[in-house]
C-alpha cells in the first residue's frame, strides 16, 4: 500500500512539475513565461482592471503602494512547502499581486507540515514538552 502511494503522488507530483515548466520556462512544448502571461490576459487578468475593482470597492492604495479600507491593509498568507518551483510560483504571484497593491506575505514550511498535518502538530508537541522540561 505504501509504495503504491509513493507511486501514486510521484506520477501526480511529476505531472504538476511538468505542467508548471511549461508555464514558466516553456519547456515541452508550453508557453514560457511571456506567453503564459499573454494567455492570462487573454482570459481577462488584466492588474488594470483589478486595481479599479479594488479601488470601486474601497481599498484605496497607500503611500506604500498597498491598499487599505477601513485602516486594514490589503494583505494575504501565501503558504506552501520547501519546493524550487513552489517558491518561483509564489515570487510571481506575490509580484502580480503587488501591481494591484496586494501585500503578500510568503511562508515556506517543511513538506510535513503541509502535507500531514497530525504529524506535525506531534512534532511540535514533542518539542513543546521538552522545552518545558
Amino acid at each position: 500500500m505504501k509504495i503504491g502511494r509513493l507511486l501514486l503522488r510521484a506520477a501526480v507530483g511529476g505531472f504538476f512539475v511538468g505542467h508548471g515548466t511549461q508555464k514558466l520556462f516553456g519547456w515541452f512544448g508550453g508557453p514560457g513565461r511571456a506567453g503564459t502571461e499573454g494567455m492570462m490576459t487573454a482570459l481577462g487578468m488584466h492588474p488594470a482592471k483589478a486595481n479599479a475593482l479594488l479601488d470601486e470597492a474601497g481599498w484605496k492604495k497607500g503611500p506604500d503602494g498597498i491598499r487599505a479600507k477601513d485602516g486594514k491593509r490589503l494583505k494575504l498568507l501565501f503558504q506552501t512547502s520547501i519546493n524550487a518551483p513552489r517558491q518561483k510560483t509564489q515570487a510571481i504571484i506575490k509580484q502580480a499581486a503587488a501591481k494591484a497593491g496586494i501585500e503578500i506575505d510568503r511562508k515556506m514550511l517543511a513538506d510535513i507540515a503541509v502535507h500531514d498535518k497530525a504529524a506535525f502538530a506531534g512534532i511540535v508537541e514533542q518539542v513543546k514538552a521538552k522545552l518545558a522540561a
